[in-house]
């Protein structure tokens, strides 16, 4: 599902070889390129995980490290909409073609929002698996879903903005019930 007034590009669902090697770490993954009527392009991933008690997903910049991609410090901040706030963490991401990315992504982690942007302490994890190992035993909620969009800036000195509209769009077009999933509410 994709908001009103944007058009999925040709071809650019997930990649088979992409979706292969994410087995191990996701139940579902997506990827989905999208323009709007302006002809702003973005990049839309959507991840699912059952059991995030042992496929509890990464942090999203080590994504673009692993590419080759440099990364700006990860920070927080707030994406408002009609739907409510949503925390979210964002970054840049500097490709060796001089194109700079923006992204903003947030993680629900065992049906609330996960906003660590470092990784936690060994005692703090193992108490934090331990709390979510009912739920993930009881309940029909997935203990991981992440959402991460992004946009190519089209002037290197000015952060696109392309994405933060799809997300509030999106957040704003999906149903009450998957919009509490989504958002961790």
């Amino acid at each position: 599902m994709h908001p009103q007034g944007w058009t999925e590009l040709e071809g650019s669902s997930t990649n088979p070889e992409w979706k292969e090697a994410l087995q191990g770490e996701y139940d579902v993954a997506a990827s989905r390129t999208y323009r709007n009527a302006r002809g702003e392009v973005v990049m839309a991933v959507m991840t699912w995980s059952r059991d995030g008690i042992r496929r509890a997903g990464h942090l999203q910049q080590v994504c673009y490290q692993v590419g080759g991609s440099a990364v700006s410090v990860p920070s927080y901040a707030a994406l408002d909409s009609k739907s409510g706030r949503q925390d979210v963490v964002v970054f840049s991401a500097f490709h060796d073609d001089n194109a700079v990315e923006d992204v903003v992504y947030w993680r629900i982690t065992g049906g609330k929002p996960d906003m660590h942007t470092e990784y936690s302490t060994l005692m703090a994890t193992r108490f934090d698996k331990l709390n979510r190992l009912a739920k993930y035993m009881f309940s029909g909620m997935p203990d991981n879903v992440m959402f991460r969009v992004s946009a190519l800036r089209t002037d290197p000195d000015r952060p696109a903005t392309a994405h933060l509209d799809y997300a509030r769009q999106f957040l704003e077009a999906l149903p009450e019930m998957e919009r509490r999933v989504v958002m961790g509410r």
